[in-house]
């Protein structure tokens, strides 16, 4: 699913590959009933206030893995307003989110900045930590 309720940014020409390019509303941006343990999420809607609210909503969801994009200091804004705001955030949401999202593969492109949040999200859910595979002690299938 691509999420924003900008339909000039999502569409379907500019996501192929995706199965649903949706534009609710601002305020319903996230739809808790759809997202599941083994959904993953990244935020970044250039718009602090905008993306605070979703990443609350997202925090109180099971997703898998919720992402982030930007400087690491923009997410603490973030959980420092959702804390002002007065919701506390259990430990282990904070231990499904990644601010600043993606692996340091030294990528400067738009391809190369989705290439490594796509290698994160899946080392995530692999339970893997991202490292070279020929640092790894036995088999690289991790049997």
């Amino acid at each position: 699913h691509v999420v924003d309720h900008r339909p000039k940014y999502a569409n379907l020409d500019r996501f192929r590959m995706a199965d649903v390019v949706a534009h609710p509303p601002r305020e319903r941006l996230v739809d808790a009933k759809a997202i599941t343990k083994n959904s993953v999420a990244v935020v970044m809607n250039h718009n602090l206030e905008l993306d605070s609210l979703v990443l609350k909503e997202l925090l109180a969801t099971k997703a898998a893995y919720i992402g982030v994009m930007g400087p690491k200091v923009r997410t603490e804004q973030m959980l420092t307003d959702i804390a002002a705001s007065g919701v506390k955030i259990p430990e282990n949401s904070l231990k499904r989110l990644y601010g600043p999202v993606g692996l340091d593969i030294g990528a400067t492109t738009p391809e190369g900045i989705a290439l490594s949040i796509l290698a994160e999200i899946q080392a995530v859910l692999s339970g893997r930590t991202g490292g070279f595979l020929k640092r790894r002690k036995g088999s690289i299938y991790g049997e």
